[in-house]
């Protein structure tokens, strides 16, 4: 849960792009990242990279 006590959405916030400053310890613990589920592709198309830091 996130307060955002402005009221209003904040665009380029930083919740999506905390997620990609996060790293496990041992990442072999972890799932794998199925880049081609939809939910995926629109979290990345949400934070408006360039084609270069796309994984495909």
């Amino acid at each position: 849960m996130y307060d955002n006590p402005t009221g209003h959405t904040l665009i380029r916030g930083a919740m999506a792009n905390l997620v990609g400053l996060f790293a496990p310890d041992d990442a072999s613990k972890w799932p794998g990242v199925d880049f081609d589920d939809p939910l995926i592709q629109r979290d990345l198309a949400s934070l408006k990279l360039p084609p270069s830091f796309r994984p495909h």
